[in-house]
C-alpha cells in the first residue's frame, strides 16, 4: 500500500467494522468511524496525520468535508482498482466488489483488518521519525 497519508487504511478498517454479509457499508456509517478515528488520535495526544493533510484538522472538520474527503482520496483509488464501489441498488451504501467479496473467507477479512492496523502503525511511526 504506497501511502502518503493514513487514510486508504483508515477507510478499509470503517468499512470493515460497517460492512454486511453482501460486503456493503452504510456511507454515513463508514465516514463517521472514519472520521472518528482521527478525532480519537486527537483526543489521545497523538499526531493526527501530517500538518499538509486534511485530516490534520479532523477536529474543526464537519461530517460532510470529511465524506467529501473519503470520496475523493481513498475512496476513488480503491473505486478505480474495482475493489469497492457504490451500491448499485442503493448509492447510500459502498460495497467491496462481489467477486472480490465472494472470495474473502473470515480469515482474509481478519487477515485485511491485520494488514490495515499494521500499516497504520507503520505509518505514524514513519511520520514521527
Amino acid at each position: 500500500m504506497d501511502m502518503s497519508s493514513s487514510y486508504k487504511p483508515a477507510m478499509l478498517l470503517s468499512m470493515l467494522q460497517h460492512v454486511n454479509e453482501r460486503g456493503s457499508a452504510r456511507i454515513d456509517d463508514v465516514v463517521q468511524s472514519f472520521h472518528q478515528f482521527y478525532l480519537n488520535r486527537l483526543h489521545c495526544g497523538l499526531r493526527v496525520e501530517r500538518q499538509s493533510n486534511t485530516m490534520a484538522r479532523a477536529g474543526d472538520l464537519c461530517e460532510d468535508e470529511v465524506r467529501a474527503l473519503m470520496l475523493r482520496m481513498p475512496f476513488r483509488k480503491f473505486e478505480h482498482k474495482k475493489f469497492i464501489s457504490y451500491d448499485r441498488n442503493d448509492v447510500a451504501f459502498l460495497r467491496f466488489s462481489g467477486n472480490l467479496w465472494r472470495q474473502l473467507s473470515d480469515g482474509d477479512k481478519t487477515a485485511l483488518r491485520d494488514y490495515c492496523e499494521a500499516a497504520v502503525t507503520r505509518y505514524y511511526e514513519r511520520i514521527e521519525a
